[in-house]
C-alpha cells in the first residue's frame, strides 16, 4: 500500500470515528481539566490536662533557723509531693522539659524567686517522682522521658519540691516561684 492510499484510508477511518461520535453524543465536543484536592492529617497521640491537675502548690512553712542550717546549694530534707495529672491517648510517648519562668533560657538547678517574693537567698528545687533525681531546668537540658507507651487514660507525672538555699545571705518572707514545663509527644 502506497503512503497516499494509507493516508486516505486513515483519513476515512478518522471521519468515520467523528461521525460515529457525533451520532452518539450530538453537540460540540468539549474537554475540561480540573484538580481534585485530597488532604489528611498525620497526628501523634497526645494528652490533655486532667480535671484533677492543680497548677499551684503550697510547700507550707520553713523556719529561717532550719534554712540557716542548710549549706548554700542544699535543699531541705523534707519534700512536698505533687503531680501533673494528664489524660492520654493509648500509645502516647510523652517527654517533659522544665524551665524557670523567670529565666527560661538559663540552665539552673532551682526555681528562683519571682518579683513578688520578699524572702532572700531561697528558691525551690524540683525532683522527678519519688527517686529524688533533681530536674535540670532551662534550655538545652535533656528531656525527661515520662512514658514511651501510655496505657490510655489517666497518667500522673510525679514530682517533688523542696526549699533550696542558693545564697549565703538569707531572710524570711514570702516565696513564690514559677516553673514552665513543656510536654512533647513523639
Amino acid at each position: 500500500m502506497k503512503y497516499s492510499a494509507f493516508r486516505q484510508a486513515l483519513s476515512g477511518a478518522f471521519v468515520t470515528v467523528l461521525a460515529l461520535s457525533y451520532a452518539l453524543f450530538p453537540g460540540p465536543a468539549l474537554a475540561q481539566t480540573s484538580d481534585v484536592g485530597v488532604s489528611g492529617r498525620i497526628v501523634v497521640r497526645t494528652c490533655d490536662f486532667a480535671s484533677s491537675y492543680q497548677p499551684t502548690q503550697d510547700l507550707g512553712r520553713l523556719s529561717l533557723q532550719a534554712l540557716a542550717r542548710l549549706g548554700v546549694g542544699q535543699a531541705e530534707p523534707s519534700a512536698h509531693d505533687f503531680s501533673i495529672d494528664l489524660n492520654c491517648e493509648a500509645g502516647a510517648k510523652v517527654n517533659a522539659t522544665f524551665a524557670d519562668s523567670q529565666q527560661p533560657g538559663v540552665p539552673s538547678a532551682f526555681l528562683g524567686p519571682t518579683a513578688e517574693s520578699t524572702t532572700k537567698g531561697v528558691g525551690i528545687q524540683l525532683f522527678r517522682g519519688t527517686n529524688d533525681a533533681p530536674i535540670s531546668l532551662g534550655t538545652g537540658t535533656p528531656p525527661w522521658e515520662v512514658t514511651h507507651d501510655a496505657p490510655g487514660g489517666p497518667l500522673r507525672i510525679p514530682l517533688r519540691a523542696r526549699y533550696y538555699r542558693f545564697a549565703s545571705d538569707i531572710d524570711a518572707g514570702k516565696l513564690t516561684t514559677l516553673a514552665m514545663f513543656t510536654l512533647t509527644y513523639l
